[in-house]
This record gives C-alpha cells, structure tokens and sequence, in this order.
C-alpha cells in the first residue's frame, strides 16, 4: 500500500466537498470537460496536457503530467490519501474506495477518486516534522514515501504509539519544495503545546486578552466554576465589552460546554463568550450552532489561537516571549 498526498485547491476552496461527498478530485478548469478514463501512458497523457496548455513550458506540461498521473493511475484501491486543510489547518486522512471516475455531470469536480475518510481533523501537533515537510509539498497530487511514512500515519489513525524512525533521511525529495510558512506554524504550534499544557494555558488566554487592551481577571485554580477569564474595556474594567472565557486544554468540546458558557455569561453579565479549546470541538458543535451563537459566543481552536499569538506577540509578557522566542524574517512570496 501506498500514501498519497493530495490538494483541496489553493485556498482550500474545495475542502468542504470532498470531506462532505467522500471524493478526491482534480478541478482542473481547462480539463473539466476530458475524460481521461482511455489514456493508458503517462506518455499518452502528456500528449493530452501539451494540446490543452499549447502556450505552457515543457517543465510545466512534464510536472502538470505527473500530478495528473498519480490521481489518474497511480492511485490504487486500498491506499491512504492525506488531505491538509487550509480552513482549520488540520489534516483528514482517508482510503482511496475506487478507480478514476469521469463524471460529467459533477462538474468542476468531473475527475473523481471514491474516498472514505478515516479521519477527517487531525491536528498537526499529532505528526512528526518530517512527516509535515512532506504534507507541506507544492503538489496537488504525489506519493509521500520517504522515512517509512504509510505505516508511520497508519500507527497515528489507529491510535498506536507511534513510529520512532531513528534512521530519517533529512534529504528532502523532489516533491518536498516545501511550504516555509507552515513549517513555522507546526514548530510554533508545538512549541506552545509543550510550554502551555493544561492550567498554563489559560494564562497564555489571558495574556492575549491583555495584549488586545483588556482588563483581566483570572480565576484561582480549582475554583472557576466555568469562568477562566473575565476581560473587559476601560481602565478598570469597567466599559464594554465585557467578556467571560473559558479555557480546554484536554480533549474536543462538545455542545453542552457551550451551552454552559452561555448560562455563565448571563450570571456574571458578560456581554459576550470566548470558549477556547486546543483540541478543537466535536461534530455536535454544528455549523448551525456556530451560525447561531455567532453574535454571541466566539469559538478558538488551535488555529485562531496561534494566529491571534502571532498577531499580539510584540505586546505579550517578556517571560511569555523568553519561552517561545520568535524573530520575524521576511522571505520572497513566489506565485509559482
């Protein structure tokens, strides 16, 4: 068996189909209308994509060729496809269930690979470096094979200990031209879990809260009873908005913790909740409810809470700052 990686489109765009009707597809506009199912060379192939893309460069109709080719042939029943998610920036994982598929009626998402999804949010904290190097690749569709990675993420999603690969070939391959920007999300993302476990990472909350320009209050330990946090405007506190927190570290939130924030809010008068969770929240937390507590009740996972600790970074505490030392560069953004 083989693992594959594969591509939602460039912003993600794609996600919520293929997790929602269980597919992988490749929406390549100008090959929308093709059916490919006939071809049977990657040389036959490269004939298809030359005629379609007369004005693209041979380098570009060769690496085109071969990412089409992976999702055309390659791609066998019983395989793993990782898929990362640019929305929640989280990984989902399924088995490829079919041969390609040229529908045309589903159009732009005509060139289909039956998937069923194993795992549809795994954090990226779960995987090793190499392994998210490797997620990190430029391609829309490739075989991730080095550092015995199949068996390494098939130990993660049937919850075994994992792999230590003591050997890793830190060559990178040629399909990890990797994404910097993510890279540096893991490590920071890592970084945070191991310093802020638990109770600590209420203090991290509030620390942010302060750095947006609110007066905090936080709860002694063992005696919040649903309040971590309160945060409001105004020198002493006293103007709007005011804000009552809640803080998980643990395992993912179901919908009964946001129904308690919500009674908790009106105790203590807050105007609005924060409830944060590192491990993210379960399906019971649907889009309706999040749609409905939206004016409400902001919800953090993993991903806003990293974004909102960069975005307030210059203003934290130094000791928050000495245990997660960061310094900004800046690097050549390439389209290509």
């Amino acid at each position: 068996m083989t693992l594959f990686l594969a591509r939602a489109g460039k912003f993600g765009e794609n996600e919520n189909y293929f997790l929602e009707n269980n597919v992988v597809c490749m929406v390549w506009d100008e090959l929308v209308d093709k059916d490919l199912s006939n071809i049977k060379s990657q040389e036959d192939l490269k004939e298809v994509i030359k005629n379609t893309y007369q004005d693209s460069t041979k380098g570009a109709v060769s690496n085109w060729t071969g990412q089409i080719w992976v999702h055309l042939d390659k791609m066998k029943i019983g395989d793993l496809v990782v898929l990362p998610l640019k929305n929640s920036r989280k990984i989902a994982i399924g088995e490829i269930i079919s041969e390609y598929i040229f529908d045309p009626k589903k159009k732009p998402y005509s060139h289909i690979r039956k998937i069923k999804w194993i795992k549809k949010e795994l954090f990226r904290t779960q995987f090793d470096q190499d392994l998210l190097f490797s997620f990190g690749a430029f391609m829309t569709f490739c075989e991730i094979a080095r550092n015995d990675a199949e068996n390494r993420v098939r130990n993660i999603i049937n919850l075994k200990s994992p792999i230590i690969n003591t050997n890793l070939n830190k060559k990178l391959e040629k399909e990890e031209i990797i994404n910097l920007e993510d890279a540096s999300l893991d490590q920071i993302a890592k970084r945070i879990l191991a310093k802020f476990k638990g109770n600590r990472l209420e203090s991290l909350v509030e620390n942010i809260l302060r750095a947006k320009g609110y007066f905090t209050y936080k709860s002694p330990e063992g005696a919040d009873r649903g309040i971590d946090v309160l945060a409001s405007k105004g020198d002493l506190g006293f103007e709007s908005p005011r804000i009552c927190v809640q803080v998980k570290s643990g395992e993912a939130v179901a919908r009964d913790i946001v129904e308690r924030l919500s009674g908790t809010m009106k105790k203590v008068g807050a105007d609005f909740g924060l409830l944060v969770s590192w491990e993210g929240f379960k399906n019971t937390v649907d889009k309706e409810e999040r749609q409905s507590e939206f004016f409400r009740i902001r919800l953090w996972e993993q991903k806003e809470l990293v974004e909102e600790f960069l975005a307030n970074y210059h203003k934290l505490d130094e000791e928050i700052k000495s245990e997660i030392p960061l310094k900004q560069i800046w690097v050549l953004a390439d389209d290509e």
